[in-house]
């Protein structure tokens, strides 16, 4: 089957604009047991004749250059789930970190007004997510309309402090940033039972019931860890921490022990 016949069956698929040696590892991490899509089909398209990653039976490799609107429509983006963009090192040879970052802009920036002009009204655009080598490139990714933007040095730098601090801590985070083995973090709407609850006591009664344990909870945009004095609310969204993703509103209500969950003032 032709690369454009793969391509038009495609949806709620992941696109990958650029290449480097970091993409085989990401196309590793789609398909581990912790994924919620186990059949998610990820397009890269880079300019490159093949990589590694082409052994994935859903991974499917366009030839062209991500900068370009002529590439951008031919990888039904509307029907996309995520587009990442990464830094692109041309087939694996190097440049400086502000030359990836200034290819990864402008591919952000196509991208960005490619969707403006393509998407009908009131259709939800896929999540754009970019690398970024250079943190004085960040506020550039942020302004040509990216959703998330991952830090490459700054990241592993944190890593690396932290391994100084508290020696064997690299093992707890290889395990909780994989989705190949063990417990991964999920971010996922609360159980009914949980709304107006304090986070002291959501964190005993989704461990009672679940086996799971409550990290933090999201509100809009922000992100509130281990908070005191924060109650539940029934737009929050919450950061789990569990072995697999959890549907909490697919399972029948529980009968709450009131005097054990809510009895205490909790924080």
């Amino acid at each position: 089957m032709s690369i454009e016949k793969e391509i038009y069956h495609l949806q709620n698929h992941v696109v990958i604009l650029g290449y480097n040696d970091r993409v085989e590892r990401i196309v590793e991490e789609l398909n581990g047991e912790g994924v919620e899509d186990e059949e998610m089909a990820v397009l890269i398209a880079a300019d490159i004749e093949s990589c590694p990653a082409e052994r994935f039976q859903n991974v499917h490799l366009y030839r062209g250059n991500p900068t370009k609107e002529s590439t951008l429509k031919e990888l039904k983006l509307d029907q996309a789930k995520v587009v990442l963009v990464v830094a692109d090192h041309k087939g694996g040879k190097e440049e400086g970190g502000g030359s990836l970052d200034a290819q990864t802009v402008l591919t952000v920036i196509t991208l960005h007004r490619f969707l403006t002009l393509t998407l009908d009204n009131g259709q939800t655009p896929p999540r754009i997510i970019a690398e970024c080598m250079e943190e004085n490139t960040l506020e550039h990714l942020k302004n040509a309309g990216c959703d998330e933007i991952i830090l490459i040095g700054s990241t592993s730098a944190a890593l690396l402090a932290a391994s100084v601090i508290n020696p064997g801590i690299t093992q707890f985070f290889s395990e909780v940033f994989s989705t190949l083995f063990g417990h991964e973090f999920y971010i996922v709407p609360p159980p009914r039972e949980l709304h107006g609850m304090t986070f002291l006591q959501a964190l005993k009664w989704l461990k009672v019931n679940y086996g799971d344990i409550i990290v933090a909870v999201k509100r809009g945009k922000q992100i509130f860890v281990n908070p005191r004095r924060f109650v539940i609310l029934k737009d929050d969204e919450i950061v789990v921490l569990s072995r697999h993703k959890p549907y909490y509103h697919l399972h029948k209500q529980h009968t709450l022990d009131y005097q054990f969950f809510l009895g205490g003032k909790g924080e």
